[in-house]
């Protein structure tokens, strides 16, 4: 294994571990349950990307501060009534450590992802949050997020809903930003 490919294993192991213990409990508690060969193959495809902040000083990955994972996609969605599929970011995981939670690094690695989609000339984006997950619902909603119309929320309404634990969450980019 050459110094990069084990870099890159290194960081892939350290990445799946700060989900695991960010947000671990969330899948565990839902229908998905947690499953980390399922994430590893989801953080090595190769379509992915990584937007990865170390502390001060540190050596990544033993000092990853947060992280945003992500991918240029395609989603079917509703605009104005009418089912298209946009051109969209999708966040698959934003992580900020809890000792550097409060420091504004999610709502800086949000507004990169939206620059990035911006530049790529993507529509939106999108992200997917466990209804559990609190925080980070308010988290988003406060940058904007809405359900999507895709969300089983509401795409379903009333009891069929509730019978997911999960919303899509997503928000249009402003082209030429």
């Amino acid at each position: 294994m050459s110094s990069t490919e084990a870099k890159r294993a290194g960081l892939i192991a350290r990445l799946l571990d700060i989900i695991e213990e960010g947000v671990g409990t969330y899948y565990r508690n839902s229908e998905v349950g947690w499953n980390s060969k399922k994430k590893r193959k989801e953080l090595v495809d190769p379509l992915a990307r990584y937007i990865v902040i170390c502390e001060a000083g540190g050596e990544c990955p033993n000092s990853i501060a947060a992280f945003a994972a992500f991918q240029l996609s395609f989603e079917e969605t509703e605009v104005n009534g009418v089912e298209r599929e946009l051109p969209i970011i999708y966040c698959y995981e934003l992580h900020v450590l809890p000792r550097h939670q409060g420091k504004g690094l999610g709502t800086y690695l949000m507004e990169l992802l939206q620059e990035i989609g911006s530049r790529w000339n993507m529509q939106a984006i999108f992200l997917t949050v466990f209804k559990e997950n609190w925080q980070a619902l308010k988290f988003y909603q406060r940058l904007g997020f809405k359900p999507d119309p895709i969300s089983p929320s509401q795409y379903l309404g009333g009891k069929y809903a509730d019978n997911y634990d999960y919303e899509i969450l997503s928000k249009p980019l402003l082209l030429d930003a």
